[in-house]
């Protein structure tokens, strides 16, 4: 999966940023403490685009700095520290509302395998999100029909690129093209709602793999 840029309303100046984690990497606690201050309102946003709750996102932000503290150092020099620190964020707010879910929905007796229920949740997560996305894609349906029914077939039914392009009798460089701008259009109308389908698949396909 391609690289995606940081989403809008990241911390303005990325290079500052960059070096700024650099240097926190290296135990700078200076540099550390600029981070927080810089990117702590982001984290906090991109959480709340998951969790819903003020006071989770709250929560998610704490994890997230704490593991940060302990395991910047992981943090790939090739991409935006930005680009990275969201799917950090995003995966620690799929984790508490998953767990937040468990705590609500399910008795402790229940719970007789955590790594089955854990696949469990994120499959009824990965339906929801599914439902979510063919409602924010009705706006492409009715601009272009063909790119919509190409993004449903391989995005939501799960069809490989060359079957949607022989059944939708088109060569596979259309195919990949309808399925680019349409990512492009619902990326743009809903910048999370993609990216936290994309994270949830992922999950699901390093637990099968």
């Amino acid at each position: 999966m391609a690289t995606k840029q940081a989403r809008t309303d990241s911390p303005a100046d990325d290079q500052q940023l960059d070096e700024l984690a650099a240097r926190a990497a290296q135990g700078d606690s200076a540099a550390f403490a600029a981070l927080y201050q810089q990117c702590n309102d982001y984290v906090r946003k991109v959480a709340l685009q998951v969790v819903r709750r003020p006071e989770d996102a709250e929560d998610v932000a704490q994890i997230v700095w704490g593991k940060l503290a302990g395991h910047l150092q992981q943090y790939p020099r090739e991409v935006r520290f930005t680009t990275w620190l969201y799917r950090v964020v995003i995966n620690a707010a799929i984790d508490h509302a998953r767990r937040g879910q468990a705590r609500r929905e399910a008795p402790l007796e229940a719970v007789a395998d955590a790594r089955s229920g854990n696949d469990q949740e994120l499959a009824l997560l990965r339906q929801r999100l599914r439902k979510e996305l063919a409602q924010a894609f009705e706006g492409l349906r009715r601009a272009h029909p063909l790119r919509a029914r190409c993004f449903e077939l391989h995005y939501l039914q799960d069809v490989p690129v060359g079957e949607v392009a022989a059944l939708l009798r088109l060569p596979e460089g259309t195919v990949k093209s309808h399925l680019y701008y349409s990512r492009k259009r619902i990326v743009e109308d809903h910048p999370v709602l993609l990216d936290l389908y994309f994270a949830v698949e992922e999950r699901l396909e390093g637990r099968r793999a």
